[in-house]
């Protein structure tokens, strides 16, 4: 269907309020998402690899985080999977999601995970939120539950999206020279979070 409107302004608060109305929908039908350490590893393990000379990837395979143990109690609910700043239209009635490309059962953490990852936010041509957007945004979603498995999932994701944009970085070498930066500079930025977030290392 066709959402008329703009593209997201930047209210955090709003974008949170959208994601909980997301995770409350009743549904089921859809792929199930890995939702566990152990899985999305695996899940990244299975990615293409970049060219083992490659620095950054050097970097990105320095900084993956070790699992520690599936512990943390789920509730799988329907999950974007691509959530972002890109990805939100604001109309009349409000801000609604759009490009269900990559929709699942999932742990709602993975939405916020990617709403707030600085990779995604190079990857769309936006600045990246301050440590104070990522509190308003926190306390607007305000489910412990899910924002205690965000902080326990997020190294995990990071490490996935990572390896992700270096892959990207290569594929699109010599084809789309603007894309291929991006995805650099998005590689690196998720490589430093994983750097300075060394929980699970």
């Amino acid at each position: 269907d066709f959402f008329a409107g703009d593209m997201w302004d930047g209210d955090v608060a709003q974008a949170a309020a959208l994601l909980t109305t997301l995770h409350g929908v009743e549904t089921d039908g859809f792929r199930t998402m890995p939702a566990s350490p152990t899985a999305i590893m695996a899940d990244a393990d299975r990615l293409p690899l970049p060219p083992t000379d490659d620095w950054a990837w050097r970097r990105i395979i320095a900084a993956r985080p070790r699992i520690v143990g599936d512990v943390r109690p789920l509730k799988r609910v329907m999950v974007h999977g691509d959530f972002s700043a890109g990805n939100m239209i604001a109309g009349p009635d409000g801000i609604r999601c759009i490009d269900w490309q990559c929709p699942g059962m999932g742990d709602a953490a993975e939405d916020l995970w990617s709403f707030l990852s600085p990779a995604f936010q190079i990857h769309y041509d936006r600045a990246r939120f301050d440590e104070a957007a990522i509190v308003r945004c926190r306390a607007a979603y305000g489910d412990a539950a899910v924002l205690d498995r965000l902080d326990y999932l997020a190294p995990y994701f990071s490490y996935r999206f990572a390896h992700y944009c270096c892959f990207r970085t290569h594929q699109l070498a010599g084809v789309d020279a603007a894309g291929s930066d991006r995805y650099r500079r998005a590689a690196d930025a998720e490589t430093a979070w994983l750097e300075q977030h060394r929980a699970h290392g």
